[in-house]
């Protein structure tokens, strides 16, 4: 690998380390939210999408 590659693969495992918490606190709340409201957006970004 070159150089480049290396510091690109060094970036990307440093933003997982930051982005972890911050996931867990978004999976955290989405496991309050209803999932009916959740297949509700899908589906309206699904028909704006349309039109």
């Amino acid at each position: 690998m070159k150089g480049g590659s290396d510091w690109f693969w060094i970036v990307i495992i440093l933003l997982f380390l930051f982005i972890e918490p911050l996931r867990e606190i978004v999976w955290s709340s989405m496991l309050f939210a209803d999932p009916f409201v959740l297949i509700v957006l899908l589906l309206a970004v699904w028909y704006w999408g349309r039109y």
